[in-house]
């Protein structure tokens, strides 16, 4: 089953006609929520990200993480897997049980897991504010720069003041987990 089906976007979008565009529209909501999330909304079995090193913790972006299969630090070259004795998971972040900072790099670890919200599982509010991307892009085909919905007036252009951002932000991975 879909995060949101064409049914329920139809639904939202009030309107009544086959658009076959919709399936679009959707993808591009939710793509752009995860941007400003900073993580995927669906559970996926075999995860695997590259991540910075340099800070006291990793952080994959398929958070809420359930399980870490292995960390490979990737310099040098070709790469070790890091003893899972060293490391530990709490609150969807890697830590060093020692303490200590991971070492320095971009992109260093490459970390295989499970992780993401399961489908009945994501926040309803998260859900909403896919929707209200996905009612902003459908209905502001055309540059249109506000739209007035429900009695509420949205500029684009001050997007990121826009409700849908702020409910996002609170489950982000900078910011409310």
């Amino acid at each position: 089953m879909a995060l949101i089906t064409p049914t329920e976007a139809k639904a939202f979008l009030q309107i009544s006609h086959t658009d076959t565009n919709i399936d679009l529209f959707i993808a591009a909501a939710i793509e752009e929520a995860e941007g400003i999330l900073g993580k995927k909304t669906t559970n996926d079995p075999a995860r695997s990200d590259d991540v910075d090193g340099g800070g006291f913790s990793l952080m994959p972006p398929g958070r809420p993480i359930d399980s870490i299969t292995s960390i490979t630090d990737l310099l040098p070259e070709p790469g070790s897997v890091v003893d899972s004795s060293i490391y530990e998971l709490r609150r969807n972040f890697i830590y060093k049980r020692d303490g200590l900072r991971w070492r320095e790099g971009a992109a260093r670890y490459r970390i295989a897991y499970s992780g993401g919200w399961a489908e009945a599982s994501v926040p309803s509010t998260v859900k909403l504010a896919i929707m209200q991307i996905m009612f902003r892009d459908y209905h502001g085909r055309g540059g249109q720069a506000s739209q007035l919905a429900a009695g509420i007036q949205v500029q684009w252009e001050k997007y990121y003041n826009t409700n849908f951002v702020k409910k996002l932000k609170q489950f982000s991975s900078f910011g409310g987990f």
